[in-house]
């Protein structure tokens, strides 16, 4: 039994659906990303969860409890705002402490609990000031300390680092990360930001419109994605329609840029099938030189290059109206645009989409 199971979850405002019969499960100590553009439903899962949204079909169950009807203050999750939503008149003991002197605990336990909780965010010491004393990256730390000090088996997390600069970003994810392998806490976070699910999820879901695109781990989304709409949100991506060809010594794929060899054409594509090519950037090589291993090739007309100091973007025409980005490591030698260009890459790099 996973620790939230979610069965045909339907959630509309007035006559317009948000969630469109939602299954997912999150098992326990899971780090799970819910990774979508704006408005696809990410929050609204989150509240639901919450308890916040109680107008909803479908069934949910935390720990094997169905949570229809279940208030907030009972359902064991803890929720960290965008906001951080810390009491400016309070001390940050006092935010951290505030949700178990709600739950009736004693005033020596309270604070016991609060100074391990911030001992477990790395801000001992600092329970006395008030939260506006303290940086953006502290402030967040002590949002997740109140979340963590109830020890619940879920910790909700919506967008979290969005007031931060990119700076700091980095670092608190990867601390976040960390906090949540210590506590052994599932903990689920909502983020319209590939790199930050890329980064720290154990699996990501993918939502769209409401519906729930496709989901697993992070490496198998970007690498095997199952539509269009996956491959581009999860990271730049080439495509080229193409048609299924069966030759020797195996399938093929035929496009107006050449023949190409796929090593993981999936059973799924029946030969004669039209088909969409995908290719990541970073999968693609120059052939300065012949290169047996890298198996197929594109050429085309460079057009405009893009310098971002360790790398630069190579945007380049493989087809009338059909532009590709390559990448390559920067400070190379800078080649004027309409020079010819030729890249290979390997058999296992070709992705096969449905053109649909």
């Amino acid at each position: 039994m996973s620790l939230i199971e979610i069965r045909g979850l339907r959630v509309a405002y007035g006559a317009t659906p948000v969630l469109q019969g939602l299954d997912l499960d999150v098992e326990a100590g899971e780090m799970f990303f819910l990774l979508g553009p704006s408005g696809c439903g990410k929050t609204t899962l989150l509240r639901v969860l919450a308890g916040f949204i109680e107008d909803v079909a479908g069934t949910l169950r935390i720990a094997g409890r169905d949570m229809a009807g279940v208030p907030p203050q009972q359902r064991g999750v803890g929720l960290v705002f965008q906001s951080y939503a810390l009491w400016p008149h309070m001390s940050v003991l006092e935010n951290v402490a505030f949700g178990l002197e709600m739950h009736g605990v004693g005033q020596d336990e309270r604070r016991a609990r609060a100074e391990r909780a911030l001992d477990q965010v790395r801000l001992a010491g600092l329970g006395s000031r008030r939260p506006q004393e303290l940086s953006g990256g502290q402030q967040q730390r002590v949002a997740l300390a109140r979340a963590l000090v109830l020890e619940p088996a879920v910790v909700l997390l919506d967008e979290p680092l969005s007031n931060l600069d990119a700076g700091l970003r980095g670092e608190m994810l990867a601390f976040i990360r960390e906090l949540q392998r210590g506590t052994g806490a599932a903990m689920i976070y909502v983020t319209h930001d590939r790199d930050e699910a890329l980064m720290a999820a154990d699996r990501i879901a993918l939502l769209n419109g409401g519906r729930l695109v496709e989901q697993g781990a992070p490496r198998r989304l970007y690498h095997e994605p199952a539509s269009r709409f996956a491959a581009e949100f999860l990271g730049a991506a080439n495509f080229l329609p193409g048609k299924l060809m069966v030759t020797r010594p195996g399938p093929c794929v035929e496009t107006c840029a050449g023949k190409w060899v796929g090593a993981r054409i999936s059973p799924e594509f029946a030969p004669g099938q039209e088909v969409l090519c995908c290719v990541r950037p970073e999968s693609l090589e120059p052939l300065d030189v012949p290169n047996p291993a890298l198996g197929n090739s594109v050429s085309g007309r460079l057009l405009e290059t893009r310098y971002f100091g360790n790398r630069e973007e190579l945007l380049f025409e493989v087809a009338p109206g059909v532009i590709w980005k390559a990448l390559r490591r920067g400070g190379a030698e800078l080649l004027p645009s309409g020079s010819p260009m030729r890249w290979g890459f390997r058999t296992t790099d070709l992705i096969l989409l449905s053109p649909a």
